[in-house]
């Protein structure tokens, strides 16, 4: 048996596609501000009331009681604390269960799992070989658990959500972009849980997410830089998405939660159509659409505000003002429609975060933002007068390590300071660009950061670098373009040119708060000063049926895309 946490090794009855269920989002309780699609429907009497806060209160998994006379895992009725294990493998086949006609495939393996044995796969105990227990029923916080109203979720009520534990955030009253939300884990990210816990939380998850590997791909390059991929075969956009960190739980967790966020991207509720003009005359959008990236020829700027689209509810991060969103800003579907369609914005991931809490997924989503803009402003400076970083100046022991890992490897790294500022008076936001070379990848892969302290945002950068070679390495993404293999077959068009930078700059460490929260109102301040205009955060998951997931945009920031510095480093 493979031990808790190790991913799944290549081949294998374990590797089964196991379905692809959605999650259904569960709204939180209490006086919220209603939603600004509830003001389009004139469901409410206006867009006033309290202003809706950005939730920061971390997850906390709620335990119920078991009822009085049954068992669960590890119970003393139970000889050995454990259940009797029933080796035996169930198809997974339509059927009529104990519950009557119209149940899902699965039934016989449900039923089993529902009176108390732990159905096994070859290779451990969940069906992902991931360490974790299949079964469901059978642990205290999986019996019937008592929700709002008195109903008592059965088993055949649980499949309506991923997982039969249930996520809340801690506390529904205070938790806003007023309250606090302190940082728990400060390597290499600064996070409200440490990567274990939100592994444990999320790892139950997976298939309803459609996950039915994880690998740890570290071992195909030479660096030895953590990189890990989550596999989704049935995705609508990327099935391969990657994750990075400075620990393998780290990048195990980073690669599963991108694969969460596209799995929200994807599948965005319908919206409201209607025109520019309409939004704008009932008082639902606080930006100007010519701050928003249009496509080329794109018929936003021929239609103007009489285009209809169809709108996704938002609010504003500073303020919590409702707005409408275009939902061909934030919807990532790649499916073919039946019907014809103009896509005038450019869809992308840029401003897609995920979190154990909506403002920590929130702060981590507009470093995004900004790290674009800032990599786009980077790149209309002249060449020599772009500030190249000293490298020997590091301090930091975690980015000295990856230093040394790049350097032992054969790698060379370059980087500059993109540090991005509001203006005068703002404290700036630390960001690096690197781009890493080698003769034997003889291709620049780029690579950046942003984030409040300058160690986290050069680390980030560096193990994104790390991450582009193996995806060059690998060859299992979908977006892999045939110039980078082309590459290879004439190293000298993909050599680094020298960079004639008059500037170099030390790296400089400085302290930074302990409050995400705090951190988030000061950075989306910050970007509202720059810009005139209100970053729109768009809530995708909700905290009570799993992590949160959110996409932020800033009218008024630049998006560059990443490779550019890259490109005009090499000969190509």
């Amino acid at each position: 048996m493979p031990p808790p946490g190790a991913p799944v090794a290549q081949g294998g009855p374990q590797q089964t596609h196991i379905g692809d269920p959605e999650p259904v989002a569960r709204s939180q309780p209490g006086g919220e501000q209603p939603r600004a699609d509830q003001v389009l429907r004139g469901q409410v009497g206006g867009a006033g009331g309290a202003q809706q806060a950005v939730q920061a209160g971390p997850f906390r998994r709620v335990q119920p009681q078991v009822p009085r006379g049954q068992a669960g895992c590890g119970d003393p009725a139970v000889e050995g604390g454990q259940h009797a294990r029933r080796r035996r493998l169930f198809a997974v086949r339509p059927g009529v269960g104990r519950h009557g006609p119209g149940q899902r495939p699965g039934v016989e393996l449900r039923r089993q799992a529902r009176d108390g044995f732990l159905v096994n796969r070859p290779h451990g105990d969940h069906p992902l070989g991931l360490g974790m227990p299949r079964c469901r029923a059978a642990s205290p916080s999986c019996q019937r658990t008592p929700v709002p109203g008195g109903v008592l979720k059965t088993p055949r009520d649980r499949r309506d959500r991923p997982h039969c534990s249930v996520w809340q955030s801690g506390g529904s009253e205070g938790t806003s972009m007023a309250g606090q939300l302190a940082k728990r884990y400060r390597r290499g990210t600064h996070r409200s849980v440490p990567p274990e816990e939100t592994w444990q939380l999320v790892a139950p998850l997976l298939r309803a997410y459609g996950i039915t590997r994880v690998a740890d791909v570290t071992g195909l390059d030479v660096i030895g830089i953590p990189v890990f991929q989550a596999i989704r075969p049935r995705s609508r956009s990327l099935s391969v998405s990657q994750g990075k960190g400075l620990t393998p739980i780290l990048a195990r967790v980073s690669a599963v939660m991108e694969a969460i966020e596209l799995h929200h991207a994807e599948r965005v509720p319908a919206g409201q159509r209607r025109t520019w003009r309409e939004i704008r005359e009932r008082g639902l959008l606080t930006y100007r659409p010519e701050g928003l990236q249009a496509t080329r020829r794109s018929l936003l700027s021929l239609a103007g505000p009489d285009l209809v689209f169809e709108w996704v509810p938002g609010r504003t991060l500073v303020t919590g003002r409702p707005t409408m969103v275009p939902a061909d800003w934030v919807r990532l579907d790649g499916r073919v429609r039946r019907e014809w369609t103009h896509h005038p914005f450019a869809p992308s991931t840029n401003g897609l975060a995920s979190g154990n809490s909506t403002a920590e997924a929130a702060l981590h989503a507009l470093y995004e933002v900004i790290e674009r803009d800032a990599v786009a402003r980077l790149t209309t400076l002249p060449r020599a007068e772009r500030p190249r970083l000293d490298l020997s100046s590091v301090d930091d022991p975690d980015c000295a390590e990856l230093l040394d890992r790049f350097g032992a490897a054969g790698v060379s790294v370059t980087a500059f300071d993109a540090t991005w500022s509001p203006g005068e008076g703002g404290s700036g936001v630390p960001c690096y660009h690197v781009s890493v070379w080698s003769p034997d990848l003889p291709v620049v892969v780029p690579g950046s950061g942003c984030h409040g302290a300058p160690e986290v945002a050069l680390a980030r950068a560096l193990t994104e670098a790390a991450q582009g070679r193996l995806t060059v390495i690998s060859g299992s993404r979908d977006d892999l373009s045939d110039r980078l293999y082309a590459l290879q077959a004439d190293p000298a068009k993909g050599a680094p040119r020298p960079v004639p930078s008059l500037r170099t700059v030390p790296f400089r460490r400085r302290e930074t708060g302990h409050d995400l929260a705090e951190e988030l109102r000061t950075v989306a301040a910050d970007v509202t000063v720059l810009t005139g205009t209100e970053p729109v955060l768009v809530e995708l998951g909700r905290p009570a049926a799993g992590p949160a997931v959110v996409k932020v945009l800033a009218p008024g920031l630049d998006f560059y895309a990443r490779d550019a510095v890259a490109r005009e480093l090499s000969h190509a």
